[in-house]
């Protein structure tokens, strides 16, 4: 990710940055949700803007320059007005326009977009200026060498035998699986069945299962089940599930799931008749292991 977390720029009493949080420190590095998403599908981007100084700015206007193309957006001003639309030049996905942005007042944008079918990254320049667009709708740089930049970037990732998901919106399906077929050359698949859209939701596979015995188990086997529901929110009843399918044979199979701070989650249990979250039913059969976990939190994934 690419860009610093906030800018002070001058002359304008503008501090910006990343993230859903005015200010928050320390500073998030990249304002993508996921940062990572298969290609094709959708992301959202947060950035934020505060008249941090004494004086009014009489205009503001923010426009990202992208190979991303609009889908929706969220705008929360307090203390200003203005609002934002898709863009409608080849390579502007968003622009943006306030009035009156007084001392204290603060602006916050969630957009999202589509991302291209193919490459491996896709980045995001978002430029806030004080006298205009920095380009217009036919294109033409309209900055007059006053643009802020706060440039980010989210990446791309093709390989469905290892990774799955994006930012899910309305319309598209709360399943997020990687390649379901498990074999040798993929002995490892994880769906969740997320808890709804407007969230973001991956779902991959790591090879490193140190995690695993460093926590003590001698026996762990497979891959890391790497589960991104909502970035890290913690549900409740009942959650959300996960089927994990292990190319193994491994009868009394039990599982560690591990947040996403390192820590264990020790209430992950075998279920009992009447599931409740979160706790895990393991079966095997056709020489796989078959896993569903009741889950209220995201995080890694272990089968021991």
């Amino acid at each position: 990710m690419a860009g610093p977390a906030v800018i002070s720029a001058a002359p304008a009493p503008l501090d910006i940055g990343f993230g859903p949080t005015v200010g928050v420190d320390p500073f998030p590095a990249t304002g993508a949700l996921p940062v990572e998403v298969e290609p094709g599908s959708h992301v959202a981007f947060e950035v934020w803007a505060q008249n941090d100084g004494t004086s009014n700015i009489s205009k503001l206007f923010l426009t990202a320059l992208t190979a991303g193309t609009f889908h929706s957006k969220v705008v929360v001003n307090t203390d200003t007005s203005g609002d934002c639309e898709g863009g409608t030049a080849t390579g502007v996905a968003l622009m943006c326009s306030w009035l009156q942005v007084i001392p204290g007042a603060t602006i916050k944008v969630k957009v999202v977009l589509k991302t291209p079918s193919n490459g491996e990254t896709m980045p995001v320049k978002f430029e806030w200026s004080t006298s205009g667009f920095v380009v217009d709708t036919k294109g033409k740089n309209k900055s007059h060498g006053d643009a802020f930049e706060l440039p980010d970037s989210v990446a791309l990732n093709n390989d469905d035998d290892v990774f799955a998901g994006g930012y899910l919106v309305d319309g598209d399906s709360t399943v997020v699986t990687t390649n379901p077929t498990v074999n040798r050359q993929n002995p490892q698949s994880t769906k969740i069945n997320a808890p709804g859209v407007n969230i973001p939701v991956t779902a991959a596979e790591d090879d490193d299962i140190s995690q695993c015995t460093n926590a003590g188990f001698a026996d762990c086997f497979g891959q890391a089940s790497v589960i991104n529901v909502n970035s890290g929110f913690t549900y409740d009843q009942p959650g959300f599930t996960v089927d994990v399918v292990f190319n193994a044979n491994k009868p009394g199979a039990e599982i560690l799931h591990i947040f996403d701070d390192g820590t264990i989650d020790e209430d992950m249990v075998a279920c009992g008749a009447v599931p409740v979250a979160p706790c895990y039913q393991a079966t095997t059969g056709m020489g796989k292991t078959f896993v569903t976990l009741h889950m209220l939190e995201n995080g890694k994934i272990f089968g021991h």
